[in-house]
Formats: C-alpha cells, structure tokens, sequence
C-alpha cells in the first residue's frame, strides 16, 4: 500500500466518542470474591464538555429501587467530569428488557448493547 492510500484510508475512519459496557459481576478488593451484581461504566467526549466517566448501579435497599413501571428499575449514576475535575450524582432508570440507563436530568442514555461497542450520549424526547 503506497503513503497516499494509507493517508486516505485514515481520513475515512472516525473516532469512537463513546461507549458503554454491562458488568455482571466484579472482584471485591477487600476479600477477593466474586460479587454478582449489575453495574454499567461508560465515557463519552465531546468538544464542548471534555471527557466524561460514568458508572451507575442499582440502589442498594430494594425499596429505593421501585419505580411505577415494574420494568424500570432506579439506580445511582456518579459522572465525572475531567475538564473541572469535578463528580456529580444523577438518578437514573434502568429499562430491565431493554438493558438502557437513561439520565433525565443530563439528558443522556447509555446503551451497552449498541454497535460499535456500545453508546453514551443525548438523546432526544419524543412528544
């Protein structure tokens, strides 16, 4: 492959902005066990907020965990942000069919099973 065509060839292939990934278990790093439980870690960059770090994960107290809809499920979501070097906590709603995380008050959904290894982004209402 000659310079030219290797030059041209990255210019078509774009960055990967975001992703996301399902965990269904983890080490604890105390004891060294397996835990099974659910959490989701994803990223997301852009131009105008930096980069972005979040995990989420379903409430501890089971009760705290209900929603009106048997399908959703509340969970903890912490962001990071690493342009002010600074940690918010959100409230997220985990659709249990689907396995998506939406962030209301940030306007954001986290898809882990989306193409390219999964997605962290707006979305947008529908009316």
């Amino acid at each position: 492959m000659a310079y030219a065509d290797k030059k041209n060839s990255k210019a078509t292939e774009t960055k990967k902005h975001s992703g996301c990934v399902l965990h269904t278990n983890f080490a604890d790093k105390v004891t060294g066990e397996i835990v099974n439980a659910d959490f989701l870690t994803a990223w997301n960059y852009s131009k105008s907020r930096g980069m972005l770090k979040i995990i989420a994960s379903p409430r501890k107290d089971k009760d705290k965990r209900k929603t009106a809809n048997p399908k959703f499920e509340n969970w903890a979501v912490k962001v990071f942000f690493a342009r002010t070097l600074e940690t918010k906590w959100y409230n997220g709603f985990f659709d249990v069919t689907k396995k998506k995380l939406t962030i209301k008050d940030m306007e954001f959904v986290l898809n882990p099973k989306a193409k390219n290894g999964g997605y962290c982004g707006t979305f947008l209402k529908s009316n």
